[in-house]
Parts: C-alpha cells; structure tokens; sequence
C-alpha cells in the first residue's frame, strides 16, 4: 500500500540555514559590503560571511521548489495558493510594515552619526532610493524572501505538470542547469537576483518531481564537493587579492560564483540525503519554527549591534555578544508567534514552512 514518508534530510537541511542565517547577519556587519550597521571590516568574517553567501539563499529556494512537489500530493492547486499566501504573505506585509522601519531607524542614525525621535525619523523610511535600506531609508529587508517565494510559488502547478512529464537524464540535467545557472548571474541583475533565485526554486521542483531522480542525482557527491572546494577556492582568493567589493561586469568572475553556488548546493543536498536523513526533537522544533526565526532575526541583530557597539571594544566580543543574544530573543519570539499563529488558525499543529513528505509503495 501507499503511505507517507518524510523527506528528513530536506528539513534538515532546511533548518541548519536558518539557524545559520543568524550569524550571517551577524557577520555582514564585520564583513567588507555596505550593510545596515557597519563595524570593523575583518579579513576572516569576509571569508565565512562569503562562503555563507554563495549557498544558504539557493539552498533555501531549491527546496522550497522541492516541497512544493510534495504539498501538491495532499493539496488542490487552490488549497496550496491559500496555504502559501497566507504563510508568505502576511509574514511579509508585517515584517516591512512594523519591523523595518525599527532597523531602518537605527541604520539611519549609525550612517548619519545622528540622533532622533522615531516619529521625526518615520517619513524618511517612506523615501526609496536603493531600497537596500543600508541608508536607512524604504528596504524590504530580509523579508524579500517571502515575497519572491509566494512570487515564484504562483507558476509551480503548472510547472509541476510538465516536470513530471520530463525524462531527461541526470548528467544531461546537470549540464543543462549549469548553463541556466550561470545565464541568469550574467543577466548581472543586483543582489537579490530574481532569475537566478527563481532557476534554483525551479530546479527543485525539476528534481523531486520524479521518484528517484534526486537520488541519482546524488551519486556525484564526491565530485560535487571536490569542485566546490576548488572553485570556492577561487573565488575566495579573487575576492581577497583584488578587494573590490563589487565584481558586476566581470563575466568570468560571475561564471565562477554561478558554478560555485550550484556545487555547493549539490554538495550539502547529496551529503545530506546520505547523512541527515533521520528525525529527532531539534530538528522537528527548529523546522516548525523556521518561518518565524527568520522573521525575528535581522531587526533584533541590529538592535543589539547599535547598543552594544559602543560598550565593547573588542570587535570579536562584540560579534560573539550580539549573536548571543539574537538568539536569546529571536527564539522565543519565534515561539510565541507560533502560538499566535495556530490560535488564529485554529489549530492544534501547525506544519513548517515547507513540509516534505512523499508517498512510498509497500508490500
């Protein structure tokens, strides 16, 4: 008969980026690119917030368009629509509408070396410019995620169809995505880069919407690591001889962080279905509450830098102090919006972000 079989490792995998997500944006306040807060620039949290950079956010949208197979098992194209929308979307009007202007606020004051009331600073985050908000003017945020995710989620039943229509085989694919991949970062479109992020959602769905194709996938593993260590390598030394923080027009470079991004990602999902692929109560907690970690996470990161910077000398300290506590207070927030989610919906257990489970023959 058929049952119901949870795809862990994807969870998983899941769950380390966004416990992951919090150091990284504590780091981009210690790294070389403009951000929010800018603090000491160190060579060392250059070279971890980069590596971090060049697979967390590909990570989380190929296995968004990996459960998206999986939630349209057990869904009607309407009922995923709700489902997402409602998941997505007011998580994302809320983050910009009442926490942004909190870390804009702030960033404004640190970029101006100024100080005001949040009232008389409140029209000034209405004013769009980069909408990076590093100025502290209008910026979605992290919360850009969201968006582009319910975005992108809009064409997956359609998409779906014909994916599991698809016979190609896994090194033509391979090859295949690769180009895509690397079409998409030439496009040199700003960070975030919708094709290139909407390619990897797109590859997920490709990926898992034929049993078994995943896994053949993984056979490679080996190779995926090996070439993502050697191309990483690369990368890291032309960021670190040439210290340009912006490398837009330069073709190869972009070749080079498309083809990165894409090993990488084949390395953790391959290393991961083989070594993650198993359940417990950590990972199930961290999974349901994903969606709300990465809310809370970045404006309260940006709290504790602003008002911890100027007590603690010691940049590697600081890093260690405001890290601390944004998770001290990003997961119980996280929890208690969780609560507040499921007495709103009426349910007794909420499932995470993106649930991962297919169906499995058995005798």
């Amino acid at each position: 008969m058929e049952h119901e079989k949870r795809v862990h490792y994807l969870d998983n995998l899941r769950s380390i980026a966004v416990i992951g997500i919090v150091p990284y944006h504590v780091f981009r306040i210690f790294d070389w690119g403009p951000y929010y807060l800018k603090l000491d620039s160190l060579t060392s949290i250059e070279i971890i917030s980069r590596f971090l950079l060049t697979w967390y956010m590909p990570l989380f949208f190929l296995v968004a368009g990996a459960s998206v197979v999986y939630s349209l098992r057990k869904r009607s194209t309407f009922d995923f629509f709700r489902e997402r929308t409602l998941r997505l979307m007011i998580p994302f009007v809320l983050g910009i509408s009442l926490l942004m202007p909190i870390n804009g606020y702030l960033a404004y004051q640190h970029a101006n070396n100024v100080e005001l009331s949040f009232l008389e600073y409140l029209p000034l985050f209405l004013e769009i410019k980069s909408l990076t908000g590093y100025d502290g003017q209008f910026s979605f945020g992290h919360y850009w995620f969201l968006g582009y995710l319910a975005g992108f989620c809009l064409s997956a039943p359609f998409v779906l169809q014909n994916a599991r229509r698809t016979t190609i085989e896994p090194i033509p694919f391979l090859l295949i995505v690769t180009v895509i991949l690397i079409g998409t970062r030439l496009t040199l479109m700003p960070y975030p880069n919708p094709f290139n992020f909407f390619a990897f959602f797109l590859v997920g769905l490709y990926m898992y919407a034929r049993p078994g194709f995943a896994d053949e996938i993984y056979k490679f593993r080996n190779w995926y690591l090996g070439m993502a260590v050697f191309t990483g390598a690369i990368f890291q030394y032309v960021r670190l001889t040439m210290g340009v923080e912006s490398f837009s027009g330069i073709y190869w470079f972009e070749v080079v962080r498309a083809v990165n991004a894409w090993l990488w990602v084949l390395a953790l999902l391959s290393w991961g279905s083989l070594l993650l692929n198993g359940s417990g109560q950590a990972w199930t907690w961290v999974s349901r509450h994903g969606l709300w970690i990465y809310f809370f996470h970045l404006p309260i990161v940006t709290i504790f830098a602003y008002f911890l910077s100027p007590l603690v000398s010691n940049s590697y300290i600081l890093l260690l102090a405001v890290l601390f506590f944004a998770y001290v207070f990003t997961l119980p927030l996280a929890v208690l919006a969780l609560r507040v989610e499921m007495l709103i919906s009426g349910r007794s257990r909420l499932p995470a972000l993106a649930s991962t489970h297919h169906k499995t023959a058995s005798d």
